[in-house]
């Protein structure tokens, strides 16, 4: 079988795609590459949880019951949950501060697909690190990311903000928006324009997750949404506040943000 159509050796492997000697070399790598047996474990596991939660559109049937995602409310504690991969961590740096387990190293040393972390999000009960209470707080957290201010308007009826979270993806500062729009989960991811990189959804990938990708450019920043759905339902709510420094400060601070001058 030839492999050159998936983004990585790991999906062709676990797709059962691989001539008995690419496997068997690939599975001599795994065995010699803790990291590489966590990223095998971690997709597994991820993949495994979306059979279970996730309803693909086009299997859908009358008689099916529907998927019913638990509701998050506002929790000012931080969580980390990653199945197998949890870990609590103090702050609101998640990957920082203690020693990383071969999952976590896995997770952050190099960037990883949009698509990935949504399964992601989708296999860890759908938990945001953090929850603003107001516009202040949600523009000073991004302005400490990233040097601009973004807020997000009121989201119509059907859609609902979650929270945030980081994810390496388009770079190691990378955050992303975990919302739910018609009881199906999406996600906006926030990175600097300037960045750049490929992040198109490939026709496979879209066939195997049933998700679609938009973009919008927002000042210094764009922003990629993830959604099941066939237009983008939360882009158009983001906007760039005409705020001072000490006001973003004073929500990052809220937040308890350190930022360069506090």
């Amino acid at each position: 079988m030839n492999t050159e159509r998936y983004e990585s050796p790991l999906d062709a492997y676990l797709d059962g795609q691989m001539t008995p000697e690419q496997r068997t070399a690939f599975e001599q790598k795994i065995a010699a590459d803790p990291e590489l047996q966590a990223a095998v474990s971690l997709q597994r596991e991820i993949d495994a949880s979306l059979l279970r939660n996730f309803e693909p559109p086009q299997v859908a049937t009358p008689s099916a019951p529907p998927v019913t995602l638990r509701a998050w409310w506002r929790r000012p504690e931080l969580l980390a949950v990653a199945a197998t991969v949890a870990v609590a961590a103090i702050g609101l740096w998640r990957w920082y501060g203690h020693d990383l387990t071969p999952h976590e190293r896995y997770w952050q040393s190099s960037p990883h697909a949009m698509t990935t972390v949504y399964r992601y999000e989708m296999a860890t009960d759908y938990r945001a690190d953090w929850v603003c209470e107001n516009d202040q707080q949600f523009a000073g957290s991004i302005w400490a990311r990233f040097g601009q201010p973004l807020v997000l308007g009121v989201l119509p009826s059907g859609s609902e903000a979650i929270g945030l979270s980081y994810a390496n993806t388009m770079s190691p500062d990378g955050m992303h928006l975990l919302a739910r729009v018609d009881g199906r989960p999406v996600l906006v991811f926030i990175e600097r324009a300037a960045v750049g990189g490929d992040q198109s959804i490939s026709g496979l990938e879209r066939l195997r997750t049933g998700l679609r990708l938009f973009s919008r450019t927002l000042g210094d920043l764009v922003l990629h949404e993830v959604t099941p759905h066939d237009r983008p339902r939360v882009l158009d709510h983001f906007s760039i506040p005409d705020a001072d420094e000490g006001w973003l400060r004073e929500g990052a601070r809220a937040l308890g943000i350190r930022v360069d001058g506090n």
